[in-house]
Parts: structure tokens; C-alpha cells; sequence
């Protein structure tokens, strides 16, 4: 399983043609930041799942098998994405405060 959270914010200076395809990139600019993070966290949890890092393989080219599956959601100010086998795929996660 790979995990990703990311704060939505800015979309950070010379990214996107760094480490988004061009059909991404049409994406962001059209939808704005949400998009961007969404893409962010769903490569980024890619990239965990199989055990690499993000500087290990590149970003732009990252496509997903068939024998993948992601949950994405989005938690207040947050874009979560978990990247898993298809069988292990959560139906819902739920948002749990620690005191």
C-alpha cells in the first residue's frame, strides 16, 4: 500500500512540465490547484507502492496498471490518495482526531 497527503496550497513554480504529461498538464490548468494535487498524491502514492521514491522514476511518465487501484479523497484544506491492490481497496476512510 502507498500513502500520500498533501496540504493543498499554490501549485508550486515549474512542476508541471517537470512532472505532469501534457494531458495532465491541460488538466491543472483548466481545474486549477485541486486537480494538481489530486495528480500529486495519486503518483506519489504510486511511486510508495511500489517501493520507490519520487526521484527514483519520473513523474511525468508515471501511468497506472490494471492491477492497481486508488481511494482519493479530499479531508478539509487535504488530498489524500492511497495506491493498493485492488482487493485491499478501502470503500471509505475515515478521519480519526488523536488528543
Amino acid at each position: 500500500m502507498g500513502v500520500d497527503i498533501e496540504k493543498i496550497g499554490n501549485i508550486p513554480p515549474n512542476i508541471l512540465k517537470k512532472c505532469f504529461s501534457s494531458l495532465e498538464q491541460s488538466r491543472v490548468t483548466a481545474e486549477g490547484a485541486a486537480a494538481f494535487y489530486e495528480l500529486w498524491t495519486k503518483k506519489e502514492s504510486y511511486l510508495k507502492y511500489l517501493g520507490e521514491g519520487i526521484a527514483s522514476s519520473s513523474l511525468r511518465d508515471a501511468s497506472y496498471p490494471d492491477t492497481v487501484a486508488f481511494y482519493l479523497c479530499r479531508w478539509e484544506d487535504y488530498q489524500v490518495a492511497v495506491c493498493t491492490d485492488p482487493l485491499h481497496l478501502p470503500k471509505r476512510i475515515e478521519q480519526v482526531s488523536v488528543l
